[in-house]
């Protein structure tokens, strides 16, 4: 398993350490104050990497480059982050991956993974969309291919709360 927390924090764990549950549950990663976990992926442990930012910073990195970690430990760094910022996204990419950015005023923009130079973990990543008043903020990524179609469901919720 790979696991992203919006504080920009990676952690790879086998999926065997998963296999007795109690009914309590049971802790699968460490979390620091005012973190929290926004994804979690099955993944072979050759895959790479990609966490995207509210910012529109992303990094791409090798999955390789994560150890695999107990179940309590907490992760490494994926992506050092601006003050303010946080990671709103991660996906694993294939060997023709495409990713979708969309951001919270409804834009979007496809690229190939090439788009997002690889790099070492723990780096502040490169501009992958220009965020400004228009475009707004990140809201998310997604690994997409040429067949898949889209449907934008819109959410006036963030409108609501600029116009009070």
């Amino acid at each position: 398993l790979l696991m992203a927390t919006k504080n920009g924090v990676v952690k790879k764990s086998s999926l065997s350490e998963y296999q007795n549950i109690r009914k309590s549950g049971i802790i699968a990663i460490g979390l620091k104050e005012n973190d929290e976990l926004i994804r979690v992926a099955i993944t072979d442990g050759k895959q790479e990497v990609v966490l995207a930012t509210r910012d529109g910073l992303g990094i791409r990195f090798s999955e390789n480059d994560v150890r695999i970690m107990g179940r309590t430990a907490s992760g490494v760094t994926g992506i050092k982050l601006h003050a303010g910022d946080e990671v709103v996204g991660m996906e694993l990419l294939g060997v023709d991956s495409k990713i979708l950015v969309v951001s919270r005023r409804g834009l979007g923009k496809v690229f190939d993974k090439d788009g997002i130079g690889a790099q070492k973990r723990a780096g502040k990543g490169l501009k992958i969309h220009k965020v400004t008043p228009k475009t707004g903020d990140i809201a998310g990524i997604r690994t997409v291919s040429e067949d898949d179609e889209l449907i934008d469901v819109g959410d006036d919720e963030e409108e609501d709360d600029e116009e009070a």
